[in-house]
């Protein structure tokens, strides 16, 4: 009998698996979009008379799940390359589990700097990082007049380490740390939340994360300070888009987007977490059909690729990351206008 997975013709496995690791099973929207470049690639031939398929597993559950099931992609799987859309943690998880499979893993969505701090080979990052997302806000403080900053906080991992890269290139562009604003993770007391800051007499108010009654709070600030600067990070983009929130409601926001596709004089912005997603997803796809399934081939030409994909050009530094500034927009008449850096 020919092994499992395998053709009985010519002993090969039948399918070639990319790996898509989630926090949970409900991003239905997320694997469609990642599912659409496996689609086309198989549209258009596969590679060596083979299919591409994506395997999808949740991180849900207890802590640690994230390891067990990149685990379960490596080995059970069989999978070339792992694309994650995680968070923080688990992203570290998987990363461990990448390092020592030799498997490239491609992280979508967590923005932790020390990802790739750990010098690992195989660990590659589509999103910018939060030192990157906060080099962007700072410049862009400093050319709205600089000021006091505030930052709203929430004791998420992903929060933390975004504050801590949001003070440092606050306190290194402005000479001054930035207040920060704690709230609890339903924004309980949201008119305490306010006093607070308006009480702290600030000129730019950063939100690094995403929650739902963000919604409500940005809308009265912008009622109540109409001169407050506000600006959110992609993790709050992303759930913006995610809850369909219109973007009038945050008019002369700054956000952190994906790059724009400019059609005339309208600019059309992917929606991020699946815009990132599908790349990661892709870029497995084009170093496969170019070198082959090899783990180190794979990994290889992925850190030497230029990719142009749907959240814009891609291309890795060598710790890993993105190879450009995060792209900034301004919420102008209720569409996205990309700042220029």
């Amino acid at each position: 009998m020919p092994a499992r997975g395998l053709s009985q013709a010519q002993n090969q496995p039948t399918t070639i698996n990319i790996g898509l690791l989630l926090p949970d099973s409900s991003n239905t929207q997320l694997i469609s979009f990642a599912e659409l470049a496996v689609v086309q690639a198989n549209r258009s031939g596969g590679y060596q008379n083979q299919e591409f398929k994506l395997v999808v597993r949740s991180a849900e559950g207890l802590w640690g799940t994230g390891s067990k099931e990149s685990v379960a992609l490596v080995y059970e799987d069989e999978v070339r390359a792992m694309v994650g859309a995680l968070d923080g943690r688990n992203a570290h998880l998987a990363e461990q589990v990448a390092a020592k499979s030799h498997l490239s893993y491609i992280e979508a969505n967590a923005s932790d700097p020390t990802l790739s701090q750990a010098f690992v080979p195989w660990f590659m990052r589509v999103v910018p990082n939060d030192d990157q997302q906060a080099e962007a806000m700072a410049e862009l403080i400093g050319k709205n007049g600089g000021g006091k900053s505030g930052i709203l906080s929430t004791e998420t991992y992903d929060a933390r380490y975004a504050i801590h890269s949001l003070t440092k290139a606050l306190a290194r562009k402005t000479g001054n740390a930035p207040v920060i604003i704690d709230v609890d993770a339903l924004g309980k007391q949201e008119q305490k939340i306010i006093e607070k800051i308006q009480s702290s007499q600030l000129d730019h108010l950063i939100v690094p994360f995403d929650a739902p009654f963000l919604r409500d709070l940005l809308v009265s600030l912008g009622t109540l300070m109409p001169s407050l600067k506000t600006y959110g990070t992609l993790h709050f983009t992303m759930g913006a888009e995610c809850r369909k929130i219109p973007w009038k409601l945050y008019e002369g926001m700054y956000v952190i987007s994906a790059d724009p596709v400019r059609i005339g004089n309208e600019y059309l912005f992917v929606n991020a977490r699946e815009g990132f997603a599908y790349d990661g997803v892709d870029l497995v796809i084009q170093a496969i059909k170019q070198v082959g399934t090899d783990r180190e081939k794979i990994k290889d030409y992925l850190l030497g690729i230029n990719y142009d994909g749907k959240t814009g050009a891609i291309s890795f530094d060598e710790l890993g990351n993105r190879n450009r500034p995060a792209v900034v927009a301004k919420i102008v008449h209720g569409k996205r206008l990309p700042i220029p850096n």
